[in-house]
């Protein structure tokens, strides 16, 4: 069976990427020839959303104020760890995960597949060129509104 890593930073369990994620583990059949396992890089406020998930969460250990320092050294460390377990795919919701993800593989010579799933409005929050260069497909859920 071939792994699908789902990377996210901090998850506040509450909101439309923890549905999205939440509906993929309900969905997911004994006879699917992938298994799935969600890495939530910095922790979650709930885990009540998770409960029919196979995860992993890497929590901050630090006062809130010092989150992004803590972070700076955290985050390298939980994605080579990841990393080094080559699944088939990862899918990050973080443009600064998979475009880690993405040169770790290049520099390590692994061979997973690096999917970027970006869960913003690309208008209203871009993000860089390089970022953008740095993966292997986009992972792009397209929903449309009509309004009568």
């Amino acid at each position: 069976m071939s792994e699908v890593f789902i990377i996210t930073p901090f998850l506040s369990g509450k909101g439309g990427t923890e549905t999205i994620i939440k509906n993929i583990f309900k969905s997911i059949r004994p006879e699917n020839k992938y298994s799935f396992k969600l890495f939530v890089l910095g922790g979650t406020e709930t885990k009540d959303w998770l409960q029919e998930s196979d995860f992993c969460i890497k929590n901050l250990l630090l006062p809130k104020k010092f989150k992004k320092i803590e972070y700076l050294f955290r985050l390298p460390y939980w994605i080579f760890q990841i990393a080094i377990k080559n699944p088939k795919i990862i899918i990050s919701t973080s443009p600064i995960i998979w475009s880690m993800f993405y040169w770790l593989k290049k520099i390590l010579n692994l061979g997973y597949k690096v999917v970027g799933w970006y869960h913003f409005s690309i208008s209203e929050k871009p993000f860089s060129k390089f970022e953008a260069n740095s993966q292997d497909a986009f992972f792009l859920l397209v929903l449309e509104l009509q309004l009568k």
